[in-house]
């Protein structure tokens, strides 16, 4: 089922506590932490599922700021592959370890040595000798991308997004909804919130009822970005604080 066109913002629901109106309904989902560990697991079949489902969450924002640093597009792809299968061989994964801290500041730090990695590694074979990785090197890239750190924020909240919105969509799928959801997901994406009639006419309802359907649908939504957005984190005391840079990246001036 297709919920969203590609390249549609699904916008924000609320502001920071205001994403769900209840906020004890929002559930502690399993964390996408445990989800890296199973994708460098034993277990093959298992672990090529969570590596896919993982990867295709986080593709574009990891994709975007290798881009964004120079990379053309085959570069940009080898570098996050590469980087992906050093995330998955990496022992750390499988221990879980609060320190971690954020989802998105640990895969970018991520990204950032292995692009330094990259460069050491492609200057040693130039040179003949052999490629030794400093913490200069790491630094160099961070600082040379720093500026792109807000779009990498901004790229990685529209992903959280995409995923609470296709949940959203199939939720309503599996209860045989699909159709209401095609007709007043608009209403959740920036058309008018004020006339509901002609939503009500094409469902055969009334535009009260299609007003409460709306209200229900953005609750929902809120209460799933929330959750996304939890499930990259290891601290929940922090959920808070993230929706808020999120939020705040998303708003910026482009």
């Amino acid at each position: 089922m297709n919920c969203l066109a590609p390249g549609e913002d699904v916008g924000w629901c609320g502001h920071g506590k205001g994403l769900c109106c209840d906020p004890n309904v929002a559930r502690f989902p399993t964390t996408h932490w445990s989800e890296v560990q199973r994708a460098g697991g034993p277990d093959a079949n298992e672990a090529r599922k969570a590596r896919e489902s993982f990867f295709r969450r986080y593709w574009a924002p990891l994709h975007g700021y290798a881009r964004k640093l120079g990379y053309d597009e085959d570069s940009a792809q080898d570098i996050v592959q590469g980087f992906a299968a050093s995330l998955l061989r990496s022992e750390s994964l499988s221990r879980p370890d609060a320190a971690k801290g954020r989802l998105r500041q640990y895969l970018l730090g991520g990204l950032r040595r292995h692009i330094a990695a990259d460069r050491v590694h492609c200057m040693a074979q130039k040179r003949g000798g052999d490629a030794v990785l400093s913490p200069a090197d790491v630094a160099e890239v961070a600082s040379a991308g720093a500026q792109l750190d807000e779009l990498y924020l901004r790229s990685w909240g529209h992903a959280l997004l995409q995923h609470a919105w296709r949940r959203l969509g199939e939720e309503c799928h599996a209860r045989g909804q699909s159709e209401r959801f095609a007709v007043l997901h608009q209403y959740l994406v920036g058309a008018t919130r004020e006339n509901y009639e002609a939503a009500a006419l094409a469902l055969g309802i009334t535009a009260v009822a299609a007003k409460v359907a709306v209200h229900r649908l953005r609750t929902r939504f809120g209460q799933l970005v929330r959750e996304e957005v939890l499930s990259t984190l290891t601290d929940p005391a922090e959920l808070e604080d993230e929706l808020q840079s999120i939020f705040s990246a998303l708003q910026a001036p482009v």
